[in-house]
């Protein structure tokens, strides 16, 4: 189904009589009105476009282009080392456990670390789980070649302002936040990231 028809689906008027009770349209799910109705339908848009609700709406991002990566060392960030970014091209992913699109992100994030580290390239992925044992379980099955840590109290997250699972940002060396990447959408996402890291990382490059 295409993101239309799912919006359009989504969007299908419901009479009175039809709370709680499952829709008969074409290609529509259950669905009723109220709190629980509203997530549903955000968790369908989001899931079009490969992202998976982090709030119950999607929230105005704290951080813009421009602006610069956080000082991430004054953030309570657990579950491994903190590496250095200084004059380095940063993509600063933020996932969780629980997150479809986030668990296909690794493996391309990982090929993106392996292929372009040298050249000044760090990936850093940090979780929003809730609880330790969900990011350390995470990890231990994927195994990724990049830095991982956790938002344990999620101070980090909410400070950016992140508003859905995984959201990626790109820093240049000089700490500024060039694009910021919603969702993952297989090796659309991951070559329109190789590209444009690799321009930042030519960028920045010395003689």
């Amino acid at each position: 189904m295409l993101l239309h028809e799912h919006v359009t689906s989504a969007l299908l008027p419901m009479k009175v009589g039809d709370v709680g009770r499952p829709r008969t349209d074409k290609g529509a799910a259950a669905d009723c009105i109220g709190v629980d109705g509203l997530k549903r339908f955000w968790r369908q848009i989001l899931a079009a476009l490969g992202l998976q609700l982090w709030a119950v709406f999607p929230v105005q991002a704290e951080i813009k282009v421009g602006d610069k990566l956080p000082p991430l060392a004054t953030y309570e960030l657990t579950g491994g080392l903190l590496p250095s970014t200084e004059g380095k091209v940063v993509f600063l992913d933020f996932w969780a456990s629980w997150c479809a699109p986030c668990k296909q992100s690794f493996p391309a994030y990982g090929r993106l670390q392996q292929e372009l580290a040298e050249g000044g390239l760090v990936v850093l992925a940090v979780s929003v789980d809730k609880k330790p044992s969900e990011f350390a379980g995470f990890v231990q099955r994927h195994r990724p070649p990049f830095s991982t840590l956790h938002d344990v109290k999620q101070t980090l997250v909410k400070a950016v302002g992140v508003p859905a699972m995984p959201t990626g940002y790109l820093f240049d060396r000089e700490g500024r936040l060039r694009s910021i990447h919603p969702g993952f959408h297989g090796k659309q996402t991951e070559e329109e990231l190789r590209r444009l890291i690799t321009e930042l990382l030519k960028e920045g490059k010395t003689s």
